[in-house]
């Protein structure tokens, strides 16, 4: 029974966590943080990218 409680509970919570915020989360952000997003876009756009493993070479 007390199982049962649980696993509604655990359901009941999931449901709550998948509602969608009403603000956009683009607004919130700095017009820096915006400029930079916008700038790694184009890049990727243009080809400019690296792979993850290229990049994991570079950092260690």
């Amino acid at each position: 029974m007390n199982s049962q409680k649980e696993n509604c509970e655990s359901k009941m919570g999931f449901q709550n966590s998948k509602k969608v915020s009403k603000k956009d989360f683009w607004n919130e952000l700095t017009e820096i943080e915006k400029s930079e997003i916008k700038m790694g876009i184009s890049q990727i756009e243009n080809g400019l990218k690296v792979s993850f493993e290229d990049f994991l070479k570079k950092v260690n």
